[in-house]
């Protein structure tokens, strides 16, 4: 479980913002900075955390990439009364925006040098970074250098705790159960939360018997055209039940597949799902000659529950979106207004707008690589372009190599700003309920929706408007 905030933390929190780094403020926290950025990711959404977005002069970048020859990022963020992760922040933005501009190498002194080969191997990493003030990447580099250059750097020796073979079992155990690594961690007495992820994803593995032909399997699902994203569920489904069987595959029966699937607790959508995967598997190893007959094409189906559209409610959607900053209101409406998924809202870029003689149009990005156009009001289209800045609307600024955020971190954004019991999805309910009681025209709620099947649309999308139910039976009475 993840220690609660408390209301005394949050007030530091919000004080201390700004002025320090979260690495800093997690210090005076007793918190990691993970956790400390996490929770101003929350404060901001719910307005209580304004960021501090003042805009650096000229006068100062030019200063900044000066002193940066010389001086800490630390050092020039307390000359310039600006925090750590803002100097590191412009100076990133410097390098990419011209490509003679890059932050200065750090002048390493003969102490500092001589300090470092001392502690090598001795000291974390980390520790070592924070002694001399610089970044453990700028550490690296140097360790780099001096290596080079013919000093004798000694190796950076880690130690490992001995893991054996029975704990790693409980490992797998536990994290199918539900549990975090970092739970899974305190639970079996492991040192960190990185080792149980690793041994984790080794006890994972394929048994080699299964390993080159779900290879093969993978490879034809790619040239059927789907989704990378269907193919990592059908693959991880696959991994489930080869490492849970531990038997090859070709001797897999009826009964080990009902046997299997009977003994997870899996909701009715999941369990048709794996189902799916796993026919999908066969079918391709009957096709391929592999197999003469698949145990699993007759595996029963689960019926699912009817599940009626709940949307968010008015009251909170406009309260949420009139305290929430503009880069969170963004993301609420084109849930809220436009039923836009979580993976569709990630991906909205500037080049997705596109204005035509009658007003703009958004292209969305769906399911199964199927793309919709939506019409979209000027005042929105605008708002977006201005998020964006020619880029994608919500841009992944800790790996700028994937371009956008997450699809899981937008539902998280979203659910933190409406609150534990609304989540992103809700808000879609929202938009096409008020898109059916507004057209009355089922097909056209669809075409919102990127729905091929209306019966979808009609059944779990769609609220009844409960204001003409109760007008129809008052009538009924009279």
């Amino acid at each position: 479980m993840s220690k609660i905030w408390t209301p005394e933390e949050d007030e530091l929190l919000v004080s201390l913002y700004g002025s320090k780094s979260l690495s800093e403020i997690g210090e005076e926290l007793g918190r990691t900075e993970g956790a400390v950025a996490g929770r101003v990711n929350k404060l901001t959404a719910r307005g209580v955390l304004k960021l501090n977005n003042k805009r650096w002069t000229d006068d100062e970048k030019a200063l900044a990439l000066s002193l940066a020859q010389t001086m800490t990022v630390a050092e020039i963020g307390e000359r310039l009364e600006r925090s750590e992760t803002a100097v590191r922040g412009m100076l990133r933005k410097s390098r990419k925006a011209e490509n003679d501009v890059s932050q200065r190498r750090r002048v390493w002194t003969p102490e500092e040098d001589s300090l470092i080969l001392q502690l090598r191997g001795k000291t974390p990493h980390k520790e070592i970074a924070k002694k001399l003030g610089c970044s453990p990447r700028a550490l690296g580099l140097r360790f780099a250098e001096l290596k080079e250059e013919g000093y004798e750097v000694p190796p950076n020796r880690r130690k490992y705790q001995t893991i054996d073979r029975e704990t790693r079992e409980k490992i797998v155990e536990l994290i199918d159960k539900g549990h975090s690594y970092r739970e899974t961690a305190e639970t079996l007495n492991i040192a960190n939360n990185g080792a149980v992820a690793r041994l984790y994803n080794q006890g994972r593995k394929y048994p080699s018997i299964w390993e080159s032909d779900v290879a093969g399997w993978i490879a034809h699902m790619k040239m059927r055209g789907l989704t990378q994203t269907t193919i990592n569920f059908r693959e991880y489904h696959i991994r489930r039940l080869s490492t849970d069987l531990r038997k090859p595959w070709q001797k897999v029966r009826y009964v080990d597949l009902v046997t299997w699937m009977g003994s997870n607790n899996w909701a009715a959508e999941t369990h048709n799902s794996v189902r799916e995967s796993i026919i999908s598997f066969y079918r391709w190893a009957v096709e391929m000659e592999l197999l003469d007959k698949s145990p699993a094409e007759k595996l029963p189906k689960m019926k699912v529950a009817f599940q009626g559209a709940r949307p968010v409610d008015e009251e909170t959607y406009h309260a949420v979106l009139e305290r929430a900053d503009e880069r969170v209101r963004i993301m609420l409406r084109l849930a809220g207004e436009l039923g836009l998924r979580r993976a569709e809202i990630a991906q909205v870029h500037a080049n997705d707008l596109t204005e035509h003689s009658d007003g703009w149009e958004l292209t969305v990005h769906g399911k199964g690589g199927k793309v919709r156009y939506i019409p979209i009001g000027g005042e929105f289209a605008t708002l977006i372009l201005n998020q964006a800045n020619g880029g994608f609307v919500f841009q992944n600024t800790r790996s700028l190599s994937v371009g956008h955020i997450s699809p899981h971190y937008v539902g998280t954004i979203i659910s933190t700003a409406l609150g534990d019991e609304w989540s992103a999805h809700k808000l879609r309910h929202r938009a096409l309920t008020r898109a059916y009681d507004h057209s009355k025209d089922l097909l056209l709620t669809a075409a919102l929706a990127g729905h091929s099947n209306i019966e979808i649309t009609r059944r779990h999308y769609v609220k009844t408007n409960t204001n003409a139910l109760r007008d129809l039976v008052e009538a009924i009475r009279r």
